[in-house]
């Protein structure tokens, strides 16, 4: 989880803590009474059932709620943690390629227009990466390009249409291209500011530039030009 969400799902913990112990201290109360009544049920079973049971501390000193927080680290001595969590950064761009396609077919292919719930699922995409950045260093740097992309949507108005839609349509278009999404993250790292790196994903983009430079592969143009 990301560190600056820690504090609410730590107080979240600590009320499902107070309802778990107010919950044991009523079934402890009437733990031997329940018992009984179930013993009482089964006169056959009377003395094999009261030689089965257990005592009420006894369950007690097994009732109990606890967690515990950890941070993932590489070590510094050779170890296959590196490797797994490389494995895992790899899927995880994965399953974003794979979402950002489905966002694409559902959303935004061919659209002259959209409202502003077509934001939605790529706002729940930015939450996912940014929940398992410690799965890759690209998250972030992604997570950067996406919120220049996003930050730039007014939040009122009845549709997003123009410039605003082309970007939001191209950054779909690079989420859902695994690998040119890695490469541009790496380059987010290496530039200034994460403007910087998002004039050249959406630069091809502007009404201003040539027809041959703003057709993507991967963007059917829908009669936007």
């Amino acid at each position: 989880m990301p560190s600056t969400k820690v504090d609410g799902i730590l107080d979240g913990l600590k009320a499902i803590k107070d309802e778990f112990y107010t919950e044991k201290a009523l079934f402890l109360q009437n733990y031997n009474r329940l018992i009984a009544e179930w013993i009482s049920k089964y006169e056959v079973w009377r003395e094999f059932l009261a030689s089965s049971t257990v005592s009420a501390d006894y369950v007690a000193q097994r009732f109990t709620f606890a967690w515990q927080l950890f941070r993932v680290k590489s070590s510094e001595v050779d170890s296959t943690l590196d490797e797994s969590l490389s494995d895992l950064g790899n899927k995880l761009f994965s399953e974003i390629a794979k979402d950002a396609a489905d966002i694409w077919t559902r959303v935004y292919e061919g659209k002259m227009e959209v409202t502003h719930k077509a934001l939605s699922p790529l706002l729940t995409l930015r939450e996912k990466l940014k929940g398992l950045s410690f799965a890759s260093p690209h998250a972030m740097p992604v997570t950067s390009i996406m919120d220049t992309v996003l930050g730039g949507v007014p939040n009122k108005g009845k549709y997003i249409a123009g410039q605003l839609l082309l970007n939001l349509q191209g950054l779909v278009c690079l989420l859902k291209d695994k690998h040119a999404l890695l490469k541009q993250a790496e380059a987010v790292q290496n530039a200034t500011n994460a403007q910087r790196a998002l004039n050249s994903i959406v630069s091809a983009f502007s009404p201003d530039s040539k027809k041959e430079a703003i057709t993507p592969g991967c963007l059917n143009s829908g009669g936007l030009w």
